[in-house]
């Protein structure tokens, strides 16, 4: 299994971990625009590598919340988790 970790970024600027591709994620899974390299993506906490909630709002805003650690936590501050 392949792990592959990406933080600092939005959830629709991440790249894909096989070619540096951008994609597109959806509920637990991260599929490639280009090379369509299927990954399982999960969201984590930067402090508690506990899985974290989405929070979405109108206007396009969005974060999200530690369950762990129970504090809200920045898009730029999450760890985006890929394996295959």
């Amino acid at each position: 299994m392949t792990l592959n970790r990406q933080t600092g970024v939005r959830v629709n600027e991440l790249l894909c971990p096989a070619c540096k591709s951008k994609g597109r994620a959806s509920a637990e899974r991260w599929q490639c625009g280009s090379c369509e390299a299927d990954f399982r993506f999960r969201v984590l906490c930067d402090v508690c590598d506990g899985e974290v909630d989405r929070i979405r709002a109108c206007g396009g805003f969005e974060e999200y919340y530690c369950n762990s650690c129970r504090v809200p936590k920045s898009k730029f501050k999450v760890i985006f988790e890929f394996t295959d």
